[in-house]
């Protein structure tokens, strides 16, 4: 074998493992940004690479990050997140697993064409729309919260243990146009 082709091989292992964890930050950092084509929101999943669930990830476009004291114990998102990032058109809640580990429970998105599983999409749909989606929940005025991302929500939950639950919040404006979603889990 020559020295040349030794060389080859050589750059092709260091080469290799440089470009998967090139792309894996893509595919993450793809996720901060807003996707022309919109991106689907899952109740109890998440949205695109963001999935519930998964260790904190910080992707190109960071623009700003909240902190807050662990609350221990009950877990949600926001207003009980320990951590809130700020991208483009999209929040992202963690809160620490046992390990101190922050996890992701809660991903909110307000980006134009982002719709949940049922095709109700951001800056189209309207809350009757959303009403004949999701016959079973019912709109409520959004309270005077810091995190509400609309005048309405529509609030969409899913029992998943005795005491948790997973939800889709649709958040809409005066209009009755959809404006936000949101799926978190949560629970005690």
């Amino acid at each position: 074998m020559s020295s040349a082709s030794i060389r080859a091989i050589a750059a092709r292992r260091l080469i290799r493992p440089l470009v998967f964890a090139l792309a894996a930050g893509l595919v993450v950092g793809a996720a901060a940004h807003a996707d022309p084509r919109g991106q689907t929101v899952v109740l109890d999943r998440g949205l695109g690479p963001w999935k519930l669930g998964m260790v904190r990830t910080v992707a190109p476009g960071l623009i700003r990050t909240e902190r807050h004291r662990d609350t221990g114990g009950c877990v949600g998102g926001p207003g009980l997140a320990a951590l809130i990032d700020y991208y483009d058109g999209l929040r992202l809640s963690w809160n620490n697993d046992a390990n101190g580990r922050p996890r992701l429970v809660e991903v909110a998105t307000t980006r134009r064409g982002d719709r949940d599983d049922h095709g109700l999409t951001i800056g189209r749909s309207t809350i009757a729309r959303a009403r004949r989606a999701h016959p079973t929940a019912q709109p409520m005025r959004a309270p005077h919260d810091p995190y509400a991302l609309g005048a309405t929500e529509l609030y969409v939950y899913k029992q998943l243990g005795y005491e948790s639950g997973a939800s889709l919040e649709l958040w809409f404006n005066r209009a009755g146009r959809l404006v936000a979603i949101a799926t978190g889990r949560g629970g005690c």
